[in-house]
């Protein structure tokens, strides 16, 4: 009898052509990247074009249009944008604007603006990072846990797993540092389909349980370290050298880090979805059949 299910596999590698670009630079460790804390907690360097790059990231991507396919069935969506490069922020949000500009921004009129001052960190051989923001609608109450697997926590581990990513906020974020109670609390009221809030300051997560609303979220991206400029930094042996990072490397990385985020947020809620459909005995009889 055929399985109900089976798994997928995926293979992926890197052109010659684009590992080449790494020989001149493999015995040297490379300033904010992870060769270096790998080298020191295991005793050994990892490929800097593999495991400490996001190639290795593209099997949770390819993993998360699965995950996504699911959550569609249960009316969510997840859907991730790039609302700052650099200090460049979109003022507006038009999804449909995202699809119409190179960084995927919802601000045609930053877009322009952002992409103009990436051609001069270009030409001065530099980088630029930026924040994703991701909104999920269609949640229902309910998804996740209290304590160990809350559903904030999840998906900051996740986001926080890319290695990009230098910092994670839901809803108004850090600046509920600076508010009063009176200010930062979601008021209840009774709304067509049951009670609703009349904001959303923390994001549509109370107690790391999911609130029915919209998912609100927030990535800090930093510049990627692969840049032509030289760069100080040591060999193997610790002796001092200078390197240049050659072949192709983009300005920003953040269309791709969208992507990413996006993935991540997938997978993590598809997970929380499964355990919820055996959250309580009731449900676990009805997956057995036995309800």
């Amino acid at each position: 009898m055929p399985a109900k299910f089976s798994p997928v596999s995926l293979k992926a590698r890197p052109s010659a052509h684009r590992l080449r670009f790494w020989c001149g630079i493999k015995t040297s460790t490379r300033r904010t990247i992870r060769p270096f804390g790998t080298a020191t907690a295991r005793g050994t360097r990892t490929s800097a074009s593999i495991k400490n790059s996001a190639f290795g990231i593209r099997g949770a991507a390819a993993e998360a249009r699965v995950a996504a396919k699911l959550l569609a069935e249960f009316g969510i969506r997840a859907f991730a944008y790039v609302s700052a490069v650099g200090a460049i922020e979109a003022a507006t949000f038009d999804e449909a604007v995202c699809a119409e500009n190179p960084l995927g921004m919802p601000d045609a009129e930053a877009a322009a603006r952002a992409a103009a001052y990436l051609k001069e960190v270009m030409q001065a051989r530099d980088s630029l990072g930026g924040t994703v923001s991701c909104r999920v609608t269609g949640m229902f109450p309910g998804l996740g846990e209290p304590v160990f697997d809350k559903l904030d926590a999840e998906l900051a581990k996740a986001v926080m797993s890319i290695g990009a990513v230098k910092g994670v906020e839901f809803g108004d974020g850090f600046e509920v540092s600076t508010k009063r109670g009176s200010e930062d609390n979601d008021a209840f009221c009774p709304g067509q389909g049951g009670i609703e809030k009349k904001s959303n300051h923390a994001g549509g997560m109370l107690g790391g349980i999911s609130d029915g609303s919209d998912i609100l979220l927030r990535a800090a991206v930093k510049a990627t370290p692969s840049i032509g400029s030289p760069q100080e930094t040591v060999n193997k042996n610790g002796e001092p050298v200078t390197i240049e990072i050659q072949g192709r490397h983009d300005p920003t990385i953040m269309p791709r880090a969208a992507v990413v985020v996006e993935s991540m947020v997938n997978l993590v809620l598809a997970d929380l979805l499964l355990r919820n459909s055996v959250s309580t005995v009731e449900k676990l009889k009805r997956a057995a059949g036995r309800a």
